[in-house]
């Protein structure tokens, strides 16, 4: 009888073992199907928020001026990107810039509508122009409205647009860019800080300086502009590519020199996105995989 109960007690221990190792297989087949785990997620990609496709979306606010149109903000391929008024405020033109600007001159008083953000408050975007009278010179696009106003449609759920869709076209249109900026000829500028260029963020992007140029900053240097504390007022030399057109200069900057003796050089893209970054469209493993295959 006791050797009955004992062999019934291994039996039982025996089938009990077996299902729970096809529980722990099936849940690991599961696993794997499934991709990684929440944490694991987390570990490889970071976690949700801090990525620079999720950061916190800027807040707009209605707002409006007046002034005298003081000069134009022209970019490294010569396209004009704002003006610039007598109250201190830089009134972006969007993608139309030089269709827009060549109904405005300056001199010209002009009052101005649109929207900005309380990092920078005298950086208008989505802006109507007109005159004293009220007649408008240049009207803003209804889609940039609706963007800064917050009234856009919310996107359908799972959908990202301008995240996914179009990549390919972006990435072709970006690259033609980059090679049209390097066919740029070298140029330099020096002169005092006039106005600095802000980005909705409170970033300085760029600067405005008195001999007619137009200063934009590569990679990197708008940290530089924040440790060495350029303000107006201040002496500023830039080197790097751009051109002189005729609404002014231009220049993207490669390596500026601050009023303090300091210079700082731009970084280059691929310092910082670093060996692990893979081709467009390529996934993170693969381009992991990739990378270590040509060490």
């Amino acid at each position: 009888m006791t050797h009955r109960k004992n062999t019934l007690r291994k039996l039982t221990l025996a089938v009990a073992t077996l299902a729970l190792g096809l529980t722990g297989s099936v849940a690991m087949a599961q696993s794997l199907s499934q991709g990684p785990s929440a944490q694991g997620a987390e570990m490889a990609h970071g976690r949700r928020g801090e990525g620079r496709h999720n950061r916190t979306p800027i807040a707009f606010s209605p707002t409006s001026a007046q002034g005298t149109i003081s000069r134009f903000v022209v970019g490294p391929m010569g396209r004009t990107q704002a003006i610039v008024l007598s109250s201190g405020h830089i009134v972006h033109l969007g993608r139309h810039g030089d269709e827009s600007s060549a109904r405005l001159a300056v001199g010209a008083t002009v009052r101005v509508s649109g929207f900005a953000a309380a990092s920078a408050p005298l950086s208008v975007m989505g802006a109507t122009v007109s005159d004293t009278s009220g007649n408008v010179i240049v009207q803003a696009n209804p889609r940039a409205i609706a963007r800064f106003s917050g009234t856009a449609a919310a996107p359908a759920a799972g959908q990202h647009p301008g995240r996914h869709q179009g990549r390919g076209m972006r990435q072709g249109h970006h690259g033609e860019h980059m090679a049209a900026m390097a066919a740029l000829p070298a140029r330099s500028a020096r002169g005092t800080v006039q106005t600095l260029l802000v980005g909705p963020r409170g970033h300085v992007r760029g600067a405005l300086l008195s001999d007619g140029t137009s200063v934009f900053f590569g990679r990197g240097l708008h940290r530089a502009a924040s440790d060495n504390n350029l303000a107006v007022g201040q002496l500023l030399v830039a080197e790097g590519r751009g051109n002189q057109y005729a609404r002014g200069a231009s220049v993207m900057a490669e390596r500026v020199t601050f009023a303090n003796g300091v210079t700082v050089t731009a970084e280059r893209p691929e310092a910082r996105n670093g060996a692990q970054r893979g081709h467009r469209g390529e996934g993170r493993r693969a381009a992991m995989r990739r990378n270590h295959r040509a060490l």
